[in-house]
């Protein structure tokens, strides 16, 4: 999802580069409700002598949000440049905690539904920065999907977790999941655990504050070290007739072993 969110910051850059005109704020909306990790991972579009280039801005759930501190920072970024590209976390939250784009509706988990934060960004430049033009991009679900901008550590990380998890379930395990852990070594490693799901569902990973620079919409040395393996080599993706081609499952029926769920329970 880094790869294909830094990739698409990009390719934003020099559509707006190309546009030719001035005072311009392109908003990338991204997932994110409770942390940053893939806001601040659009970052790595930043080439390494080139502090100026796009994203100008980041704004993450780790950080209050405070309007009148946003708007400084794109007028700020366009004294100096045609346009501000900014990329944003869904779940932006005021010095309260509040999301600034809840939706009264809940999903499954009880979560407030959100998917806003660009659309009130927009709002708010337009509303208070007489003359300048902004324009909303909400990748969606389609950061998720995007397996063809998959890089090869991906790949390869997603066959160690499949491979842990086939040995997990034959050696009986149940309720659990199958972790990353990264090495502590100076060059990048990662091998497999196993962790009980009661310890990962609804539980938030924050990014450390000391990784967000001063500024609270750039972010530093350390986090980029951190997390540029991740998004290290390219797979090649077989096409067919120009378009990327999946594997698919046969669906091979196999007689039932185990109980229905709840059987036996008293349900």
């Amino acid at each position: 999802m880094v790869k294909y969110l830094a990739t698409t910051v990009r390719e934003l850059a020099c559509d707006n580069e190309a546009m030719g005109q001035g005072d311009l704020v392109s908003i990338v909306e991204v997932m994110g409700r409770s942390a940053g990790w893939l806001a601040a991972g659009a970052a790595l579009a930043k080439r390494r002598d080139h502090p100026h280039d796009p994203p100008h801005l980041i704004y993450l759930p780790e950080i209050p949000f405070d309007q009148t501190k946003c708007l400084e920072d794109i007028k700020r970024v366009l004294k100096r440049e045609k346009y501000c590209l900014v990329v944003v976390a869904e779940g932006l939250t005021d010095a309260d905690g509040n999301y600034v784009s809840a939706n009264p509706a809940t999903d499954a988990f009880g979560h407030a539904q959100l998917g806003g934060a660009g659309d009130f960004l927009k709002e708010l430049v337009e509303g208070n920065l007489p003359g300048v033009k902004a324009r909303l991009a909400k990748p969606g679900i389609m950061q998720r999907a995007a397996s063809h901008a998959a890089s090869k550590t991906d790949v390869d990380e997603a066959f160690l977790a499949g491979q842990a998890a086939v040995r997990a379930a034959i050696d009986g395990e149940t309720d659990k999941m199958i972790t990353l852990v990264r090495g502590d070594g100076e060059n990048y490693s990662c091998e497999t655990g196993l962790a009980p799901l009661s310890d990962i569902a609804n539980g938030v990973k924050k990014l450390p504050r000391e990784w967000i620079n001063e500024d609270g919409t750039s972010m530093n040395f350390q986090f980029l070290r951190y997390v540029q393996p991740l998004i290290q080599g390219e797979v090649a993706v077989p096409h067919d007739n120009g378009v990327p081609v999946f594997a698919k499952l046969d669906k091979v029926r196999v007689e039932k072993i185990l109980p229905a769920y709840g059987a036996g329970s008293g349900e």
